[in-house]
Protein backbone atom coordinates (compact mmCIF):
# COMPACT_ATOMS: atom_id res chain seq x y z
CA UNK A 1 0.00 0.00 0.00
CA UNK A 2 1.56 3.08 -0.79
CA UNK A 3 1.44 6.38 1.42
CA UNK A 4 -1.40 8.24 -0.35
CA UNK A 5 -3.00 4.82 0.07
CA UNK A 6 -2.33 4.39 3.55
CA UNK A 7 -3.65 7.98 4.44
CA UNK A 8 -6.90 7.52 2.34
CA UNK A 9 -7.50 4.70 4.51
CA UNK A 10 -6.50 6.17 7.98
CA UNK A 11 -9.05 9.25 7.06
CA UNK A 12 -11.89 6.67 5.97
CA UNK A 13 -11.04 5.49 9.14
CA UNK A 14 -12.48 8.63 10.85
CA UNK A 15 -15.23 9.21 8.41
CA UNK A 16 -16.50 5.91 9.01
CA UNK A 17 -16.53 6.64 13.18
CA UNK A 18 -16.64 10.56 13.81
CA UNK A 19 -16.76 9.79 17.22
CA UNK A 20 -13.61 7.87 17.21
CA UNK A 21 -10.84 10.08 18.62
CA UNK A 22 -8.05 7.39 18.44
CA UNK A 23 -8.38 6.88 14.63
CA UNK A 24 -8.04 11.03 14.39
CA UNK A 25 -4.88 10.32 16.06
CA UNK A 26 -3.41 7.73 14.37
CA UNK A 27 -4.01 9.51 11.04
CA UNK A 28 -2.43 12.72 12.75
CA UNK A 29 0.72 10.85 13.59
CA UNK A 30 0.33 9.73 9.54
CA UNK A 31 0.66 13.18 8.51
CA UNK A 32 3.54 13.87 10.62
CA UNK A 33 5.30 11.15 9.01
CA UNK A 34 4.25 12.85 6.10
CA UNK A 35 5.44 15.77 5.78
CA UNK A 36 2.30 17.76 7.01
CA UNK A 37 3.30 18.84 10.81
CA UNK A 38 1.15 21.33 11.31
CA UNK A 39 -1.76 19.57 10.04
CA UNK A 40 -1.36 16.73 12.27
CA UNK A 41 -0.05 19.53 15.76
CA UNK A 42 -3.78 20.90 14.93
CA UNK A 43 -5.67 17.46 14.72
CA UNK A 44 -3.76 16.84 18.56
CA UNK A 45 -4.02 20.38 20.01
CA UNK A 46 -8.11 20.25 19.15
CA UNK A 47 -8.70 16.46 20.13
CA UNK A 48 -6.40 16.97 23.78
CA UNK A 49 -8.98 20.19 24.43
CA UNK A 50 -11.82 17.97 23.59
CA UNK A 51 -10.11 15.32 25.96
CA UNK A 52 -9.20 17.11 28.57
CA UNK A 53 -13.10 18.30 29.14
CA UNK A 54 -13.04 21.52 27.32
CA UNK A 55 -14.45 22.66 23.92
CA UNK A 56 -12.55 23.98 21.24
CA UNK A 57 -14.06 24.98 18.06
CA UNK A 58 -12.65 27.13 14.88
CA UNK A 59 -15.08 29.01 12.95
CA UNK A 60 -14.14 29.65 9.81
CA UNK A 61 -16.10 30.56 6.17
CA UNK A 62 -15.69 31.39 2.54
CA UNK A 63 -16.28 35.23 3.41
CA UNK A 64 -14.59 35.37 6.97
CA UNK A 65 -12.87 38.97 7.01
CA UNK A 66 -9.47 36.94 9.02
CA UNK A 67 -9.64 34.36 5.62
CA UNK A 68 -6.04 35.44 5.64
CA UNK A 69 -4.83 34.56 8.64
CA UNK A 70 -5.71 30.81 8.13
CA UNK A 71 -3.03 28.42 7.95
CA UNK A 72 -1.90 27.28 4.34
CA UNK A 73 -3.29 23.72 4.70
CA UNK A 74 -6.46 24.50 6.14
CA UNK A 75 -7.08 27.01 3.35
CA UNK A 76 -6.26 24.67 1.17
CA UNK A 77 -8.45 22.28 2.68
CA UNK A 78 -11.09 24.50 2.06
CA UNK A 79 -10.57 25.58 -0.96
CA UNK A 80 -10.82 21.75 -2.06
CA UNK A 81 -14.65 21.90 -0.94
CA UNK A 82 -16.97 21.82 -3.64
CA UNK A 83 -19.28 25.28 -3.03
CA UNK A 84 -19.19 28.43 -4.60
CA UNK A 85 -22.49 30.01 -2.36
CA UNK A 86 -21.18 31.68 0.69
CA UNK A 87 -20.62 29.38 3.59
CA UNK A 88 -19.80 28.15 7.21
CA UNK A 89 -17.94 25.51 8.85
CA UNK A 90 -16.67 24.85 12.49
CA UNK A 91 -13.89 22.58 13.04
CA UNK A 92 -13.89 20.65 16.12
CA UNK A 93 -11.29 17.75 16.95
CA UNK A 94 -9.10 18.80 14.37
CA UNK A 95 -11.79 18.92 11.35
CA UNK A 96 -15.06 20.05 9.81
CA UNK A 97 -17.64 18.78 11.95
CA UNK A 98 -20.40 21.44 11.50
CA UNK A 99 -20.97 22.96 7.93
CA UNK A 100 -23.47 25.69 7.36
CA UNK A 101 -24.29 26.28 3.52
CA UNK A 102 -27.60 26.24 1.09
CA UNK A 103 -29.72 23.64 0.70
CA UNK A 104 -29.46 23.66 -3.10
CA UNK A 105 -25.17 23.31 -2.67
CA UNK A 106 -25.93 20.49 0.23
CA UNK A 107 -27.65 18.40 -1.66
CA UNK A 108 -25.69 19.00 -5.02
CA UNK A 109 -22.65 17.76 -3.04
CA UNK A 110 -23.16 16.06 0.03
CA UNK A 111 -21.44 12.53 -1.04
CA UNK A 112 -18.30 14.75 -1.93
CA UNK A 113 -18.99 16.70 1.26
CA UNK A 114 -19.14 13.48 3.51
CA UNK A 115 -16.15 11.60 1.94
CA UNK A 116 -13.39 13.73 3.21
CA UNK A 117 -14.64 15.38 6.49
CA UNK A 118 -16.16 13.58 9.02
CA UNK A 119 -19.40 15.91 9.36
CA UNK A 120 -22.12 15.19 12.18
CA UNK A 121 -24.33 18.79 12.07
CA UNK A 122 -25.67 20.10 8.71
CA UNK A 123 -27.27 23.88 8.97
CA UNK A 124 -29.20 24.67 6.17
CA UNK A 125 -29.46 28.66 5.82
CA UNK A 126 -31.89 29.33 3.69
CA UNK A 127 -34.48 26.47 5.26
CA UNK A 128 -36.21 26.91 8.65
CA UNK A 129 -39.42 25.23 9.92
CA UNK A 130 -42.55 27.38 9.65
CA UNK A 131 -44.79 27.84 13.03
CA UNK A 132 -48.34 26.69 12.32
CA UNK A 133 -50.62 26.52 15.08
CA UNK A 134 -48.16 25.99 17.85
CA UNK A 135 -46.19 23.74 15.49
CA UNK A 136 -42.85 23.68 13.75
CA UNK A 137 -43.61 22.44 10.40
CA UNK A 138 -40.77 21.68 7.75
CA UNK A 139 -42.08 20.85 3.98
CA UNK A 140 -41.97 18.09 1.18
CA UNK A 141 -40.75 19.44 -2.34
CA UNK A 142 -44.23 19.39 -4.35
CA UNK A 143 -44.38 18.24 -7.60
CA UNK A 144 -46.17 21.13 -8.72
CA UNK A 145 -43.54 23.93 -9.31
CA UNK A 146 -45.47 26.86 -8.28
CA UNK A 147 -47.21 25.19 -5.10
CA UNK A 148 -46.17 26.28 -1.64
CA UNK A 149 -43.85 29.12 -3.42
CA UNK A 150 -44.96 31.19 0.14
CA UNK A 151 -43.21 29.04 2.03
CA UNK A 152 -40.01 28.33 -0.38
CA UNK A 153 -37.57 28.67 3.11
CA UNK A 154 -39.83 25.73 4.56
CA UNK A 155 -40.20 23.48 1.84
CA UNK A 156 -37.27 20.39 1.51
CA UNK A 157 -36.42 18.43 -1.43
CA UNK A 158 -37.96 15.39 -1.24
CA UNK A 159 -34.64 13.45 -0.31
CA UNK A 160 -33.82 15.23 2.65
CA UNK A 161 -37.41 15.55 3.86
CA UNK A 162 -37.92 11.56 3.72
CA UNK A 163 -34.88 11.11 6.52
CA UNK A 164 -36.96 13.73 8.78
CA UNK A 165 -37.54 11.10 11.88
CA UNK A 166 -40.89 12.16 12.85
CA UNK A 167 -44.14 9.98 14.50
CA UNK A 168 -47.07 8.92 12.46
CA UNK A 169 -49.09 11.51 14.27
CA UNK A 170 -47.39 14.55 13.02
CA UNK A 171 -46.82 13.33 9.79
CA UNK A 172 -48.57 14.05 6.80
CA UNK A 173 -48.34 13.57 2.84
CA UNK A 174 -46.26 16.43 2.24
CA UNK A 175 -45.46 17.59 6.01
CA UNK A 176 -43.65 16.89 9.29
CA UNK A 177 -44.10 19.37 12.44
CA UNK A 178 -42.00 19.23 15.50
CA UNK A 179 -42.99 20.68 18.90
CA UNK A 180 -40.13 23.47 18.69
CA UNK A 181 -38.34 25.31 16.71
CA UNK A 182 -35.30 23.44 18.33
CA UNK A 183 -36.32 20.06 17.91
CA UNK A 184 -36.97 20.88 14.15
CA UNK A 185 -33.43 22.37 13.14
CA UNK A 186 -32.12 19.11 15.36
CA UNK A 187 -34.29 16.64 12.62
CA UNK A 188 -33.02 18.72 9.91
CA UNK A 189 -29.55 18.42 10.87
CA UNK A 190 -29.72 14.72 11.29
CA UNK A 191 -31.80 14.25 8.18
CA UNK A 192 -29.00 15.92 6.11
CA UNK A 193 -25.89 13.36 7.36
CA UNK A 194 -28.39 10.74 6.91
CA UNK A 195 -28.25 11.71 3.29
CA UNK A 196 -24.38 13.05 3.01
CA UNK A 197 -23.41 9.41 4.58
CA UNK A 198 -25.67 7.24 2.53
CA UNK A 199 -24.59 8.97 -0.60
CA UNK A 200 -20.70 8.52 0.51
CA UNK A 201 -20.99 5.03 1.44
CA UNK A 202 -20.96 5.33 4.78
CA UNK A 203 -22.95 3.30 8.25
CA UNK A 204 -25.93 5.18 8.76
CA UNK A 205 -24.71 6.01 12.49
CA UNK A 206 -22.88 8.91 13.41
CA UNK A 207 -23.05 11.04 16.01
CA UNK A 208 -24.82 13.94 16.02
CA UNK A 209 -23.73 17.61 16.40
Amino acid sequence: MTDTQTGAALLRNILIDPADDAARLVYADWLTENGEPGRAEYVRWQVGIVQGGGNCVSHVGSESPTRRLYRPWMLAELDALPLTDPWEAEYRRGFIEVLHCTCAEFVAHAADLFACQPITGVRLVDKAAAETDGKWGLYRSPQKPNAYQALAGHVLPSDVWELLERAPDTTFRSWKFFESRELASGALSAACVRLGRRRAGLPADAAAA
